[in-house]
């Protein structure tokens, strides 16, 4: 997890800075200045997506009608669906500034309320989200020690397209079985609120 607690740190380290921004304009307009340049000469995507995430937060704070009426509407959820699309089936990675904006478009219609057709706020998509938790701690070794077995037959860089997702449909399998039997015997005894997930 070191390249996220990296981003996280550095985004700690220049609280004081966004907050001094967030009250005076004309500093704004320097920080963002600053922030363009620093992105013209050494483009990182990931810091770029740790900034979309931060714009996101941003724009949902600032409630702007128009755009939050947009994001909740069916176009935005037909939108959400042809970015999917175009980034399984058009895309080779997720690490291009194409990609980042598209995933930042997708993720600013979920955040502010999309549920995509029904989809987000189903009693599965609620439990995947309570249990998310135990998702991020576990995904890490269930992913390290799958590939890690796999490859002792074949090596995982060849494997093909197909045949890579098919593996990753799997680990996803077990990982979810894995985490709803950790969050269910772990977490949820100490949940002050208990019956906002239901088991059946």
């Amino acid at each position: 997890m070191y390249w996220t607690l990296k981003y996280e740190w550095l985004f700690y380290l220049t609280l004081p800075f966004i907050a001094w921004a967030y009250r005076d304009t004309a500093f704004s307009v320097l920080v963002l200045s600053t922030t363009a340049l620093l992105f013209k000469f050494s483009l990182n995507i990931v810091l770029l997506s740790f900034v979309f995430g931060a714009v996101t937060a941003w724009l949902l704070d600032k409630n702007i009608q128009w755009l939050s009426r947009w994001a909740q509407s069916t176009l935005a959820a037909l939108a959400v669906a042809m970015i999917l699309v175009l980034i399984f089936w058009r895309m080779n990675t997720a690490y291009t500034v194409l990609a980042s904006v598209m995933l930042f478009v997708l993720f600013f219609i979920v955040a502010a309320g999309n549920s995509l057709f029904g989809l987000l706020v189903s009693k599965p998509a609620r439990l995947l989200g309570a249990m998310n938790y135990s998702i991020y701690l576990l995904h890490s070794p269930i992913l390290f020690l799958l590939l890690y077995w796999v490859n002792l037959s074949i090596s995982v860089a060849r494997l093909s397209a197909l045949n890579y997702w098919g593996l990753m449909s799997m680990a996803g399998i077990v990982l979810v079985l894995v985490a709803s039997m950790t969050f269910r015997w772990v977490e949820y005894p100490f949940m002050p609120q208990r019956r906002a997930v239901v088991f059946h």
